[in-house]
């Protein structure tokens, strides 16, 4: 996954903009989404197969 820009993409439509994201507050200029920006990027990372569970 690439990195860029995906503290600015929204994770409900996946819109991307500097001002969709403001210090800790996520809010989606297209949609309306509006959620905790890290908890944003958590969900968006998870369902973009970010993350990674490690075995053993």
């Amino acid at each position: 996954m690439n990195p860029k820009h995906t503290s600015q993409e929204c994770s409900c439509c996946g819109y991307i903009s500097p001002t969709n994201r403001d210090k800790e507050k996520f809010l989606c200029e297209s949609c309306g989404w509006v959620a905790d920006a890290e908890c944003d990027s958590f969900w968006r990372n998870l369902l973009m197969g970010g993350f990674q569970a490690s075995v053993g």
